[in-house]
């Protein structure tokens, strides 16, 4: 049996969240995987280690076993303790080979705790670059949202919440989770949640509509970690917290030109003073997705 990581301080949180490494996808000269490493290497020089990482999918372009490997050793030689990665569309045919779960996580929809912090992680369903939900994921998010209200919540998603931040794909919302919008729109009107993440859709160059608040939700699109489809900028969210705080104070970090872009800096109100534990923990798991999923392009 694995031996937990030392604990975590409990007065604060750095939380480093990022996603579309595209591992295998050249773009400017470079293949994902090292605008990754390149990345990773500038937030621990010059930001440090942060207490734990949110990977929301596509760590692969074409999900094979070398791509989801050069992760891995990403993971293993970075420092970092704790990983949390969901499956992004491209990542989704690499479960269907197995790859995903032996190489990366077996997890594919479920709830972290730390302290009365609750991530929300749930899976893209298929390998087409609009995303799906299906019926009894929906069920299942809706009541871990429900069970979880005593809490700060966060879910994270692969693909973008419809009408919410800005797209930039001329087919409007074709690169979001594909639910009705009404079934979207009563979830949040039922219950608090307090942000939404996502990544995918990754460019053109990072603006400010690309975090946006609609009623009691604050929505981030975190995309993306390389160069990959005109992003411009290789881009992640460091979320700082402090113990008794009641917000949450979202850093974008560009590390191309290793600095944090202030007038992208955003602050999430929360309902509760924050507390953390030593040891955050994974308290619920879903199922799989489905083994087979239509189609094999994505962006």
């Amino acid at each position: 049996m694995m031996n937990d990581p030392p604990d975590l301080p409990t007065d604060r949180r750095q939380v480093w969240i990022w996603a579309d490494s595209h591992n295998g996808k050249k773009w400017d000269g470079k293949d994902g995987g090292l605008w990754a490493e390149r990345s990773t290497d500038e937030l621990l020089r010059h930001v440090g280690t942060p207490d734990y990482a949110l990977v929301l999918g596509d760590v692969s372009h074409a999900y094979r076993e070398s791509e989801f490997r050069r992760y891995a050793r990403l993971r293993r030689t970075s420092g970092i303790a704790r990983w949390y990665e969901i499956v992004g569309n491209h990542d989704f045919h690499g479960t269907e080979s197995g790859l995903y779960q032996k190489i990366v996580r077996r997890e594919f929809h479920y709830v972290l705790l730390d302290g009365n912090l609750c991530w929300i992680l749930v899976s893209a369903e298929r390998g087409r670059a609009a995303g799906i939900l299906r019926a009894p994921t929906r069920r299942w998010l809706k009541q871990a949202v429900a069970k979880h209200q005593d809490k700060n919540l966060i879910v994270c998603s692969h693909q973008l919440v419809v009408n919410t931040v800005r797209q930039t794909h001329p087919r409007i919302n074709f690169e979001c989770v594909l639910n009705p919008r009404r079934w979207v729109s009563s979830l949040r009107r039922s219950y608090r949640i307090d942000a939404w993440l996502g990544g995918h859709e990754h460019g053109p160059k990072r603006s400010k509509d690309q975090v946006k608040r609609k009623g009691r939700t604050t929505f981030f699109n975190v995309a993306s970690f390389s160069h990959a489809y005109h992003t411009e900028a290789c881009n992640s969210f460091v979320f700082e917290m402090s113990i008794g705080g009641k917000e949450i104070r979202a850093l974008c970090r560009d590390h191309d030109v290793g600095a944090y872009v202030e007038e992208f800096e955003t602050r999430v109100p929360l309902p509760y003073p924050l507390k953390f534990d030593p040891q955050p923990r994974i308290v619920e798991v879903y199922s799989e997705p489905r083994r087979r999923g239509p189609g094999k392009e994505g962006t």
